[in-house]
Order: C-alpha cells, then sequence, then structure tokens
C-alpha cells in the first residue's frame, strides 16, 4: 500500500531516493493488525479478529525456527511479514477444529485432487 501511494515517482535508498514512498511509515506490527482484527473489521465479520473469549477460535500457527530467512529477526514473531515468502504452516485452527497439520490438509488426498484437477482440464480443453 505505502508503495502504491508514491507510484512511479518512488526511487530506492541504494539509488539515492527517499525511499519507496514512505514504506518505513508502516510497521510490521501495523501489518499484522491490518490483517487480523481490522480485516475483520472491514469485512464486517462479528465474533472474529482477536484472540479473546467468546469469539471465533481460528488461528494459524507457524514453524518459524526453520527457514534461514528469519534466523536473525531480533523478533522471530514477525517473520512472516519481514521475511516474505511462504512460511510453514504448523498448524490452522478454524472454529476450535485442527484444519491443516504440518501443511497439510487433513483428510485431503493431494493426489487424487492432482488427478481430479487434471481430468477437469483435459475435459475443459476437450470442450474448447
Amino acid at each position: 500500500m505505502q508503495r502504491a501511494r508514491g507510484g512511479e515517482a518512488a526511487k530506492a535508498l541504494h539509488r539515492g531516493g527517499a525511499g519507496e514512498a514512505g514504506a518505513r511509515d508502516a510497521s510490521v506490527e501495523d501489518v499484522v493488525r491490518w490483517g487480523t482484527s481490522c480485516g475483520a473489521q472491514v469485512l464486517g465479520l462479528a465474533g472474529t479478529g482477536q484472540l479473546a473469549p467468546g469469539m471465533a477460535a481460528d488461528i494459524a500457527i507457524y514453524a518459524l525456527d526453520q527457514d534461514p530467512r528469519h534466523f536473525g529477526l531480533h523478533d522471530v514473531a514477525i517473520a512472516p511479514v519481514a521475511s516474505g515468502g511462504r512460511a510453514h504452516l504448523k498448524a490452522l485452527l478454524v472454529g476450535g477444529r485442527r484444519i491443516v497439520e504440518h501443511g497439510a490438509i487433513a483428510g485431503l488426498d493431494m493426489a487424487e485432487l492432482g488427478r481430479a484437477a487434471r481430468a477437469a482440464v483435459r475435459e475443459l480443453q476437450a470442450w474448447a
């Protein structure tokens, strides 16, 4: 969002500019808050957006000690935002139920899903 503000006029620090249109104005903590409590508020979702009694029990748990991109961070909890890429999703709980465990969706046969997707593509290609 900060980069879009400056558009093409933004000039990187290493090129002698002032940076990415104020990218330093938004903290990692701001980004996390925007994606959680603020995101729920914008979408009009009642009962979500924070970890508190009576709220929906949806939470993503990441294993942040497995990726070298995260090793040098002063606060490993900011890794998914600060380091980019895909953090290892250890568990995803939705409504208190475990949906993902160690990066895999519980009860989903990925090989079968792949076969079904390829078959659907072949069918669409034949139809077109």
